[in-house]
């Protein structure tokens, strides 16, 4: 017996450039690979869903109950359940 939804999330790359000979600030950047598809961002940090998506909001409530309440993961958002 399979879950019903499950989830993925992409890899993501963090590079930091130090800052050169003259002067300038560092600078970072953040990588994740391409995902073909319709991209949704299913809620934001504010508490607003912009989609209706279960699989989204059961990940966040799991992620508060795991933690005690001591945390939640928010800002869901990617293409299908390969999150961001």
């Amino acid at each position: 017996m399979g879950l019903p939804q499950r989830l993925g999330f992409v890899p993501v790359s963090v590079v930091d450039i130090p800052a050169s000979q003259r002067g300038e600030p560092d600078e970072t950047y953040s990588f994740e690979p391409y995902l073909p598809g319709e991209y949704v961002k299913y809620n934001d940090n504010d508490g607003h869903a912009e989609v209706e998506d279960e699989t989204a909001s059961a990940f966040c409530f799991f992620t508060y109950h795991v933690s005690g309440g001591a945390l939640v993961i928010t800002d869901i958002q990617g293409v299908g359940s390969f999150y961001t």
